[in-house]
């Protein structure tokens, strides 16, 4: 801003003056940072709002906002003319598209500068929802579902796969993954029931629009289980058994027996002993499977796999453990995309363990004896190892005192006789009963005897 003054004098000398303000502004504005409310996420809206915060005017005060937005195939422009204007609202876009946007501002001397706005923002617009149809199923695997989820905008983002058992009511969702075409899925047929099924899907753009696709409408996709291949698979330790089979001969009816080596998928173990494990992998109709892997997990709640097995060329394998607890074995396998899954669990019981002495073998009635022992199966609770010390009389063990080991295992109960005439040779054991946390199941000590001798 300027002052400016003017003085005339005429012929006869008489002068007179004026003074103006001049104001002068030749430079733009400076360039702004836009911001689109609500973020730069796809919308189904076809509104926007942009703001910002300008620095003072240096000379002319701001008077107009000018913006610009262009997609890969169209521009369009728009103005606002306000003083100190600071946001443009309700803008919109010609069609549906990602758009690139840009700010700059006039002052009111009629500067402004295009090219300053270099700072963007996007402007994302789609309110169609994608396309979806099912892919034709692939032969070669079977339990392939696939789903054409295209979006020719903000683009596919997810979306899920449900079957249904024709005749009833419950969608089951499956695992579905996005991938270059849309949407795939693949069917455990191992979760279903046999039978026909027929699917369901739903797509998502980044928008928010979803398209669904049914069993009514045109390409729906159906399939049959089983369709792969049916397997079995048989584990345990090998136990001979005697099968007996009733035969006539000569009009005479005999009993026919033979040895058959069975697999037994339940067996009990001593404490630290070796246990084989044998097993079997073959079709429904008892063809082996050569070469197939089979995985071996301790079947706690988290299934730790223990190893890796290979199935000979009869389908058969083994594997070998420490029986050092009670415990289920799981052999797995996981089949193909042609070859069903299958597995099999056994149960190894290990029987708790415990040494047992006596101090003295022969005594009067009336004496006492110290029974003392070790638990051998371990680890031992931190509060000790329930006993139960017992007696053999009238053809059977009886419990007749309890006791508990301390944290190491170790054990001592003192017993005093009375009541015995003659002499009687008195025969004891311990039995070591299940208890929640200890792995093992019931067992028993070996046997001691005392001889006591009446009056």
């Amino acid at each position: 801003m300027h002052a400016l003054g003017l003085t005339a004098i005429d012929s006869a000398g008489n002068p007179t003056s004026i003074l103006r303000t001049v104001r002068v502004d030749n430079t733009a504005p400076d360039p702004i940072q836009p911001a689109l409310t609500g973020g730069e996420s796809w919308r189904t809206t076809n509104e926007f709002d942009l703001h910002w915060t300008s620095s003072p005017a240096q000379h002319a005060p701001i008077f107009a906002a000018h913006w610009e937005a262009c997609s890969t195939e169209r521009c369009v422009r728009g103005s606002r003319r306000a003083a100190n204007v600071s946001a443009l609202s309700g803008l919109s876009l010609p069609v549906a598209g990602d758009y690139t946007a840009r700010v700059w501002l006039e002052d009111a001397a009629g500067n402004q500068r295009s090219q300053s706005a270099i700072s963007t923002v996007q402007m994302r617009y789609d309110p169609i929802a994608p396309s979806v149809t099912f892919e034709p199923p692939d032969p070669s695997d079977p339990l392939r579902v696939a789903i054409t989820a295209s979006d020719k905008h903000s683009g596919v983002v997810s979306g899920e796969i449900e079957i249904r058992r024709v005749g009833t009511s419950a969608w089951h969702g499956i695992d579905t993954k996005l991938s270059s075409p849309g949407l795939v899925a693949y069917v455990d047929d191992q979760r279903f029931r046999n039978g026909l099924y027929e699917f369901r899907a739903h797509a998502i753009d980044r928008a928010g629009n979803e398209a669904s696709i049914g069993p009514k409408d045109a390409g729906a996709a159906s399939l049959r289980l089983p369709v792969r291949a049916t397997t079995k698979l048989r584990a345990g330790a090998r136990r001979i058994k005697i099968k007996r089979r009733v035969v006539y001969r000569g009009g005479r009816r005999r009993t026919v027996r033979k040895r058959v080596a069975v697999l037994d998928p339940r067996l009990r173990a001593s404490f630290g002993s070796q246990v084989r494990l044998r097993g079997r992998l073959t079709n429904e109709d008892g063809q082996p499977l050569e070469s197939a892997t089979v995985e071996v997990l301790d079947a706690d709640p988290r299934a730790r796999l223990l190893g890796t097995l290979q199935t000979g060329i009869d389908g058969s394998f083994s594997y070998r453990l420490k029986a050092t607890r009670s415990r289920a074995i799981r052999f797995r396998y996981h089949g193909s995309r042609r070859i069903g899954a299958a597995e099999t669990v056994v149960r190894i019981l290990v029987p708790a363990a415990s040494t047992i002495q006596v101090d003295r073998s022969t005594v009067l009635n009336g004496d006492s004896v110290l029974f003392t022992g070790r638990v051998r199966t371990g680890p031992i609770p931190t509060a000790g190892k329930l006993i139960e010390v017992q007696a053999h009389f009238r053809r059977q063990w009886r419990t007749f005192s309890t006791v508990r080991s301390d944290s190491d295992g170790r054990w001592e109960f003192p017993y005093e006789f009375g009541g015995t005439t003659g002499r009687v040779r008195y025969r004891f054991r311990v039995l070591l009963p299940v208890e929640g946390g200890y792995p093992f199941t019931t067992g028993t000590s070996s046997v001691v005897r005392v001889l006591v001798t009446g009056l």
